[in-house]
């Protein structure tokens, strides 16, 4: 069955069994816990080594994204009739479209309309037919699967235009996981993980070495423990915060030339950080009552992307952006992100998108900064989980 927008179609359920898909997933995640699958799906090129590249990082919570197959992982509402193929079609294109829009250029790009849902869709679809560009790297939290990643492929206005899609394999217990889309090849993925008091895997943090047109760039995403439901998720964060620097001081350490991003939902203010403070954020440049969550009648600056040293100069001299891809129907009438509701089939997500537009030199070794330094580890009320693992990436057409 075709798409009437894209020519390219999803698997449909009946293609692929729940049975037999449930038997896929529990190898895969019995025997690659901490595996990370890579696909290659095309041979789109990359810019030549050497110089400067224009690079447009996008890391958005697209809100309990699942698929139409039910497996028994998923939250409630999504086992229910409600929920069928055609309402996840409709999310693929809406998320499609959201990495379109998020990758425009402000004041120089047309930007999808704001009057509502329709217009907004329809502006999308004028997107498709120009060929507009996505974001080079797209970091996409609550996702449950790779099926969703591949079947997203389909809905983008460039079907091909990602030849690289990781997907972490959620954890035990856990229902979705992050996902990451790139044009640039991967040269390795690692994934950081912690334990809590009783052995639980928490969700872990990605380091992923990309090879862009002018050198390498290493990419942490994460996507930290909610607020919600445990009086004690503070020391939950604070471990995953602590894991994660400990690795960003061996990278500055080792590496000191080689540039990183660390982004995700990390589910604190940036006042609530203690040991990634050091670092520039995407909060020291954005406005000061802005923010890509919306929580009792307060936007919370939980989306986040932080910055090595090398990027530094061009933030403050307007090189490099962030920006908050808030344009259009991707906000409620009152101005709130369009949060995706199950029932009515309406919305997006209960997030916003932070952007990060930034140009790339190549560096040079006479050119290294001197790296901020990260505190010492601080002692936590949990345990360290398995080692750091370097991730066999396996690559299929």
């Amino acid at each position: 069955m075709k798409h009437a927008l894209f020519p390219f179609s999803v698997r449909s359920a009946s293609a692929r069994t729940a049975a037999a898909r449930s038997a896929f997933i529990r190898y895969i995640r019995a025997c690659a816990s901490v595996l990370l699958s890579a696909a290659l799906i095309s041979c789109r090129p990359v810019p030549d080594a050497g110089g400067d590249t224009e690079i447009t990082l996008v890391t958005y919570n697209a809100q309990t994204f699942f698929d139409s197959v039910t497996e028994g992982s998923e939250f409630r509402e999504f086992r229910k009739a409600d929920w069928n193929e055609g309402l996840y079609r409709t999310r693929l294109e809406r998320l499609a479209g959201t990495l379109s829009a998020a990758a425009a250029i402000p004041d120089t790009e047309e930007k999808p309309a704001a009057s509502g849902l329709t217009e907004f869709l329809q502006s999308l679809r004028r997107f498709a037919a120009a060929g507009r560009k996505l974001p080079d790297i797209a970091v996409l939290q609550e996702i449950e699967n790779e099926e969703v990643l591949r079947d997203l492929t389909a809905f983008l206005p460039v079907p091909d235009f990602y030849p690289h899609i990781l997907f972490v394999p959620a954890g035990k217990g856990s229902a979705f996981s992050t996902g990451i889309l790139s044009v640039f090849p991967v040269a390795s993925c690692t994934i950081h993980s912690i334990q809590d008091k009783s052995g639980v895997s928490l969700r872990p943090a990605a380091e992923v070495l990309l090879e862009t047109g002018s050198g390498p760039l290493v990419l942490f995403a994460v996507h930290w423990k909610s607020k919600s439901g445990n009086n004690g998720s503070r020391g939950i964060r604070a471990a995953q915060e602590e894991v994660l620097a400990a690795r960003i001081r061996v990278l500055q350490r080792m590496k000191p030339d080689v540039p990183f991003l660390v982004c995700g939902d990390f589910n604190q203010q940036p006042e609530e950080f203690t040991q990634l403070r050091s670092l520039r954020c995407a909060w020291d440049f954005l406005p000061a009552g802005a923010g890509t969550y919306f929580w009792r009648g307060n936007w919370e600056k939980i989306d986040n992307i932080f910055v090595s040293a090398h990027f530094t100069p061009g933030l403050e001299s307007g090189a490099n952006r962030f920006r908050i891809a808030g344009d259009g129907g991707l906000q409620d009438r009152d101005g709130a992100p369009y949060a995706f509701r199950i029932h009515t089939g309406q919305g997006f997500s209960d997030h916003l998108p932070l952007v990060f537009r930034f140009r790339y030199t190549t560096p040079q070794p006479s050119e290294a900064r001197k790296p901020a330094a990260l505190p010492n580890s601080t002692a936590s009320s949990l345990s360290s989980g398995k080692p750091s693992v370097p991730i066999r990436a396996n690559s299929f057409s």
